[in-house]
């Protein structure tokens, strides 16, 4: 078996490279291969999982692990001996056990060596070695790689100050067994350490990564964390409202949250929560005036902060894939990660944190809004409606409908747009004229909810000249022939209605029409008489027949209509709303409609 020594140098790595896996990872169930692989390591062998080409590595200590894809980029399993054993030679596996040392002996081997020798600069090394139990988090040796002076002197102060390596350490023995989603313990520097552990596995203290877990050691145990513990990352004392209101860079942000349920929660020191706490500037890049109105609604004001609170405390170092997860308002926010970081809901997000009494803070640059505070332009975008989207931005109107009290906005999706022809779907795009009517066309005043449609009901448009027909079948909501396909997307002013092809105002009547198709020449020939004579101020559907139903009548039939307006009319048939009024000859056909 190749299996690396851990205290010697042998390169000696079994590679086991995943191939078509990405099923069974999902499943979480380990395949065949990997479990055929860790059997043949023999005892005591634990699987390190690494991203090739990149120095990061995570230390499982089990035998059976699987393959996953972390940000992006996917891992790959080799075999080294779990922590305390070694390798015999002419043996499998690792049965050698390794004989117990001090909290600073078994940092050193286990590759936190330079940490150790801050420690010993620090006069902390007697400390260490004669007292205990401790816990010691020590950052391994890459963590020191670009070690700055101000990082220099917290470690090994020049005055009587506390090193920040106590930072790193309990005053007792924790195992990460003993630790539960969150917990929150008291180091030897005087502040606290938040311990995390989530459902992909990965383990937090103070948001940094723990790459290596229950390194056991005389006086105490031993785990390995990605960085060097920082103390200006926990605030002592203060909740995250606290923190908010104390902060110069959150002023708006304090402002809004005052007298709300949000703030009390921030208050509580019994739950733990992450706030995305918008900058000052994040408030400053909203439109003139839409601030003053997000805020001055109570409802829409505890939406949009709830939209930023996340009930449990999320690290983003232990993000590892496209995750979502609920806020307080219910929603849910996107996060993922890629090689150059981690995003929530597409915003780039810096690691810009710090830790109170109840939770984590994070600083981000731009309004995460939940759709009852979004504008329409924003629930377009949010619902993929990216041609309708250009549209409107072509139209100039998305300042002016952001600014009406109440709208409702039918909007085509993305199928409907491109059934238009492709001319005039780009005229749309460029034209700001045309691309005004149209969007014009699909916006009304009012809040128009699917309660409150009926039938039949008609409702005018934005620009003043036309009106749109609702229909509505059994649980089925339609508009000018238009499928609702999504309904009552509300944002804080606007309701919004996805529908499966675009609307379009009638450019001629229903006789110019019927003309036009060629094959409605009896039907149309009388149309205009019977319209005059049939007094209607609403919408009308018109049946027609063709002119093969025509031709099929008796010839004398045929002659009659033709010549006699009365008797026109009752070969029409009009729907009126929804009620079917027949006025019809007995003995004319009933197809070929």
């Amino acid at each position: 078996m190749a299996m690396a020594r851990l205290d010697s140098v042998r390169p000696l790595f079994l590679l086991i490279i995943i191939i078509g896996a990405a099923g069974a990872a999902k499943k979480k169930r380990i395949p065949w291969w990997n479990l055929k692989a860790g059997q043949e390591q023999g005892p005591n062998a634990c699987v390190v999982e690494e991203i090739p080409g990149k120095n990061w590595k995570l230390w499982t200590e089990c035998k059976y692990h699987n393959n996953r894809d972390i940000c992006g980029q996917k891992t790959r399993l080799r075999y080294e001996c779990c922590g305390g054993f070694h390798q015999l030679d002419g043996e499998s596996g690792c049965p050698g056990v390794n004989p117990m040392a001090d909290v600073l002996q078994t940092a050193r081997h286990y590759g936190a060596g330079k940490f150790v020798e801050f420690v010993e600069q620090a006069g902390l090394t007697n400390r260490f070695k004669r007292e205990g139990p401790f816990t010691l988090f020590a950052p391994i040796d890459k963590a020191f790689e670009r070690l700055s002076g101000d990082q220099r002197l917290r470690l090994v102060p020049s005055r009587q100050k506390n090193s920040t390596i106590l930072l790193h350490a309990l005053d007792h023995r924790v195992t990460m067994d003993e630790i539960g989603s969150d917990t929150v313990l008291p180091s030897l520097y005087g502040v606290d350490l938040r311990l995390n552990k989530y459902t992909n596995g990965m383990k937090t203290v103070n948001c940094i990564l723990i790459v290596r877990k229950d390194l056991q050691a005389t006086n105490g145990i031993v785990h390995l964390v990605e960085k060097i513990l920082e103390p200006f990352y926990v605030v002592p004392g203060k909740s995250l409202a606290e923190m908010i209101q104390t902060d110069g860079r959150f002023s708006e942000l304090a402002k809004a949250l005052e007298g709300t349920k949000c703030k009390k929660k921030l208050q509580n020191p019994h739950q733990s929560f992450t706030i995305l706490a918008p900058s000052d500037e994040a408030f400053q890049k909203l439109p003139h005036g839409k601030m003053e109105r997000l805020l001055n609604d109570p409802e829409i004001r505890e939406a949009l902060l709830e939209n930023h609170i996340i009930p449990h405390p999320t690290c983003l170092s232990a993000v590892t894939t496209k995750t979502n997860q609920r806020t307080l308002g219910k929603e849910k926010l996107e996060f993922d990660c890629d090689s150059k970081g981690v995003s929530i809901s597409k915003q780039k997000m810096r690691n810009n944190y710090q830790l109170g009494t109840n939770g984590v803070l994070y600083m981000v640059d731009d309004l995460i809004f939940p759709q009852k505070a979004m504008s329409a332009m924003q629930i377009a975008e949010n619902e993929k409606l990216f041609t309708f989207s250009h549209v409107l931005r072509t139209s100039g109107l998305s300042d002016v409908l952001e600014t009406m009290p109440n709208m409702t906005l039918f909007a085509p999706n993305e199928a409907a747009m491109y059934t238009l022809p492709k001319e005039e779907l780009q005229q749309l795009k460029e034209n700001k004229e045309k691309a005004r009517k149209f969007v014009m066309y699909h916006v009304v005043e009012g809040n128009l909810r699917s309660d409150s449609m009926a039938a039949g009901r008609s409702v005018r448009t934005l620009d003043n000249k036309n009106k749109l027909r609702i229909q509505v079948e059994m649980n089925a909501f339609g508009v000018q022939g238009a499928k609702l396909e999504k309904r009552d997307l509300g944002g804080n002013n606007a309701c919004m209605h996805i529908i499966n092809k675009p609307l379009k105002p009638p450019t001629e009547s229903v006789e110019t029409f019927l003309r036009s198709k060629g094959d409605f020449t009896y039907f149309a020939k009388g149309l205009g008489q019977v319209l005059k004579s049939f007094a209607h101020n609403g919408t009308l559907t018109i049946m027609a027949p063709n002119d093969k139903a025509f031709r099929e009548l008796p010839e004398e039939t045929l002659q009659k209509y033709t010549s006699d307006r009365k008797y026109m009319q009752k070969v029409s048939y009009f729907l009126d709303h929804d009620r079917l009024t027949l006025f019809c000859d007995p003995t004319l056909p009933k197809s070929s409609f």
